[in-house]
């Protein structure tokens, strides 16, 4: 009997290998197969298997379906780029609408990432945790981020077995001087010597165990280091700190993996500040403590036993009453976002800002995506008689989205790479208009996995319009050129440009609310004079020479009023209780220790009493002024309080009377409510204001850098303008402003781009039916009326879908302010926005249609 091969591997040859090979390859195994099986049968079946398996080449192989035809197939690449040469127009308006979306979105993307990874580089980041105080008066809570000195060494010790490390870190002004280069530094910290092994801080010169390890070492900055030594290696050198001590240059800070709330350029150790009292002192607030817990799940274990921790260091403080105290766990990742803690001077960023701007990124990618598939569809479209014709010759419709995403392919890879290019290019000119500091994080493997995204997202919906376009297009309707307004096409067409411009609108209507909340804060008054008055720090030479500089200063004609406080408008008041004699509860009011000069260069309103007076020598005599918030807490009229002794217990139970009662004024941010204000006359060489006649500005600039160079030639000056200083208060929402203006022109250039796309298509698809209407007497204003109000209807459906959209968004970034704009105001913003995007789109639409509807009509007509 004669024996057969295996069927499995004599299937697999014959599924796998072409017809053409496939009867002389199937011959000469079996006859092989023949020769073996006559010596041993058994051996001939597994040789048989391993003969198969030896012919499964790549050339024996049988094509794929859609490569059977080959002759279409092969010259593909060169036909992606002769269409993309013959439709040059509809090419460049691809790229350059990806590009300038793409820009954008990668622009926002970064500043995202940046955003979200703050302080993520640390490398024990998620043990580390802020300490910071929390108190509570009358039932009113607020955060501070301000500690004693001794609070470190305490929790580590009270807490062996879960602190792990602690380290302190405060902010500081300092003189700095290396030569004859002498500069006023304010972005300092003081820390303990293990700062750099707390913390993961890169340094590019130095050894992080050893760089604070010397009390006279200084840490610089790449930029701090160039500024005072340009080329030259700046470790070993000694610099001057105020004008008397020398520190020399231990090391040098490296570019951090990611932004930090811990912003400086210079660092010192804490021991600069030996022994002083206020390092020891419990009750003196000066420092950021930070803990290092064995894990993170050791947070509320410490938490849990906190209140005894409190009452054993903090006594009274920590005690129930009006003003009690407790100490509370901040993770480092929250103490970025944190911008609610008083006396804070970390780096703080807004979380809304971060959601707002990623929402405006999303909706520029998905305007983006929209305006690419429409104009694709749009391109299909002219293209359905050139597609129709490939189907009759043999084309399938594999083949063609095959050369459609081919076309894509080229398109998207250029865009991507321009926007690539343009995004290292361009980003020094953004970060300078958008007053931001974004870094592009290519080394992020976010990065990657976005814009891989990116390309993948685009080269599929690119598919789209050559998947839908045969289906709703019959090969005979392509050939003949019939029109194809109402097919499927059309419709998504439509419904994409409507959603473009409810994106565009609701960008429009937030710029414009946020634009005009700048306005409102920066224009409104804010109870005291904002305008010609200058704001100095004192130093170690000027505070000496307190008289002299102030009676130099009062001989000008230019000079109005000279004030000394611990604090002016706008800038930080210390939170403390204030306790009035008669009354059986305390009250919580901000205080700020004034001069008799105080509400002359302020121009505050005095409502009742007298203001302060040099001639009142007792502390008693020297009295405290309220604002009207803290008489209306207090349920108290104005004559009611005249004269009341009250108590500051913070002050060491500083005894005052109530000697007068101002108007409310915004000394802090229109975001915030007006607080109850105790000004209390006392000895503060902190701050200095200076006000000058406005109409001799220059005159009396001139005089005070004069006072200044006189009574402290070892200083630089450093001043600024009230204005300018109640201005950087809203520095966060004027970047915002600049960036949505930004954005909202972004998102309206491609939403018109989309539609101008969408108008075009339409207007030479009916360019016959406008010939004809013209013959028979139409006016080239009717037809233009014809053509604009479909599209005026889409822009109608857009707004009445925005509208809502704004409304929620606009009044959710307003809900930031006590003080805002109103919200008939608001809603008149958002209908402008909606008026301002149909005039645009209006505009643009008549643009080209008249174009094409005032030529001859012979032309549309010639082949008919």
């Amino acid at each position: 009997m004669k024996l057969s091969p295996p069927k499995y591997p004599l299937h697999l040859l014959r599924w796998f290998c072409r017809e053409d090979y496939l009867d002389e390859i199937e011959g000469d195994l079996l006859e092989l197969f023949e020769k073996r099986a006559e010596k041993s049968p058994g051996r001939a079946k597994w040789r048989f298997w391993w003969d198969v398996v030896k012919s499964l080449r790549l050339r024996n192989m049988k094509q794929p379906g859609f490569l059977r035809h080959r002759a279409m197939f092969v010259y593909n690449p060169r036909q992606t780029v002769r269409m993309l040469t013959i439709h040059s127009a509809h090419t460049v308006s691809n790229i350059t609408g990806l590009t300038v979306g793409l820009l954008a979105t990668f622009f926002l993307f970064f500043y995202v990432l940046d955003e979200t990874n703050t302080d993520s580089f640390h490398k024990d980041g998620d043990r580390i945790f802020r300490v910071i105080g929390a108190s509570f008066l009358n039932g009113d809570s607020y955060c501070s981020a301000a500690t004693p000195g001794p609070l470190a060494q305490a929790l580590t010790s009270d807490f062996s077995q879960t602190v792990s490390a602690s380290c302190r870190v405060m902010y500081d002004d300092i003189l700095l001087s290396y030569g004859d280069k002498k500069f006023i530094e304010r972005k300092v910290i003081f820390a303990d010597p293990y700062f750099f092994n707390f913390f993961s801080f890169p340094l590019s010169e130095g050894l992080p165990d050893e760089v604070l390890k010397q009390p006279n070492a200084i840490v610089l900055s790449k930029e701090a280091a160039v500024k005072y030594f340009g080329d030259e290696n700046p470790v070993g050198k000694t610099m001057l700190v105020s004008n008397r001590q020398s520190f020399v240059v231990s090391g040098i800070l490296a570019d951090p993996a990611g932004r930090s709330h811990l912003d400086f350029d210079i660092v010192l150790p804490i021991s600069f500040y030996g022994s002083s009292k206020w390092m020891t002192d419990w009750h003196f607030n000066g420092l950021f403590t930070y803990v290092k817990l064995e894990s993170p799940e050791a947070s509320s274990y410490v938490s849990s036993r906190l209140d005894q921790f409190t009452s054993k260091y903090f006594g009274d403080r920590s005690s129930e009453g009006p003003s009690q105290f407790e100490l509370v766990l901040e993770p480092l990742s929250a103490v970025y976002y944190n911008s609610q803690t008083r006396f804070d001077q970390a780096k703080h960023g807004d979380i809304k800002t971060v959601l707002f701007l990623g929402a405006v990124g999303i909706g520029i990618f998905f305007i983006v995506g929209f305006n690419y598939v429409n104009l694709s569809i749009a391109q299909s479209m002219k293209r359905a008689k050139e597609l129709s014709i490939r189907r009759i010759l043999g084309g399938d419709k594999l083949r063609l989205v095959l050369q459609f995403l081919g076309e894509s392919f080229i398109t998207t890879f250029v865009s991507v790479s321009l926007t690539i290019a343009l995004a290292v290019l361009t980003l020094p000119w953004l970060n300078d208009i958008s007053g931001l500091d974004i870094r592009m994080l290519w080394g992020h493997p976010s990065v990657y996995w976005f814009a891989t995204g990116v390309f993948l997202f685009l080269l599929l919906i690119s598919c789209i319009s050559p998947a839908l376009l045969p289906n709703v297009t019959s090969t005979i309707r392509g050939v003949s050129g019939s029109p194809i307004r109402k097919s499927m096409a059309w419709q998504l067409r439509k419904g994409l440009v409507a959603a473009q411009f409810v994106i565009s609108i609701s960008v429009i209507s937030l710029t414009m609310v946020v634009y005009w909340q700048i306005r409102y804060v920066s224009e409104k008054d804010l109870g005291f004079f904002r305008d010609a008055v200058v704001l100095l720090d004192t130093n170690r030479e000027l505070g000496p020479n307190k008289s002299g500089f102030v009676n130099q200063l009062a001989g000008s004609t230019s000079i109005e009023a000279i004030s000394y406080s611990s604090g002016e408008p706008g800038r930080a008041h210390e939170v403390t209780s204030l306790e009035i004699g008669g009354l059986n509860r305390g009250l919580r009011v901000r205080s700020v220790i004034v001069d008799a000069s105080y509400l002359d260069v302020f121009g505050i309103n005095l409502i009742a009493g007298r203001s302060f007076s040099r001639a009142f020598g007792s502390e008693e005599e020297k009295g405290v002024i309220l604002n009207e918030e803290a008489l209306e807490q207090l349920g108290l009229r104005a004559e009611e309080a005249l004269g009341k002794l009250v108590t500051l217990p913070e002050r060491g139970d500083l005894k005052r009377r109530i000697i007068g009662i101002v108007s409310n004024y915004h000394f802090a941010s229109l975001r915030d409510s007006i607080e109850p204000l105790a000004l209390v006359q006392g000895e503060a060489n902190w701050r200095i204001a200076i006000k000058v006649k406005p109409d001799r500005l220059h005159e009396g600039m001139s005089a005070i850098v004069s006072a200044f160079d006189q009574y402290s030639p070892g200083y630089p000056i450093a001043y600024r303008f009230l204005d300018e200083s109640l201005d950087m208060l809203y520095a966060r929402e004027q970047q915002e402003s600049r960036l949505f203006i930004g954005f909202a022109g972004v998102s309206i250039f491609l939403a018109c781009l989309g539609i101008l796309g969408l108008v075009v298509s339409a207007v030479q698809e009916r360019s016959k039916e406008f010939a004809i209407r013209k013959v028979v007497g139409a006016s080239v204003g009717s037809i233009l009326k014809l053509v604009s109000r479909d599209f005026m209807l889409l822009i109608a459906i857009a707004f009445a879908i925005a509208l809502p959209l704004s409304w929620h968004f606009a009044s959710g970034w307003l809900d930031g302010f006590t003080y805002r704009i109103q919200q008939v105001e608001e809603v008149s913003l958002i209908l402008a926005s909606g008026i301002l995007t149909a005039t645009i789109v209006l505009a643009a639409i008549l643009s080209v249609a008249y174009k094409v509807t005032a030529s001859n009509p012979i032309k549309s007509l010639r082949y008919e």
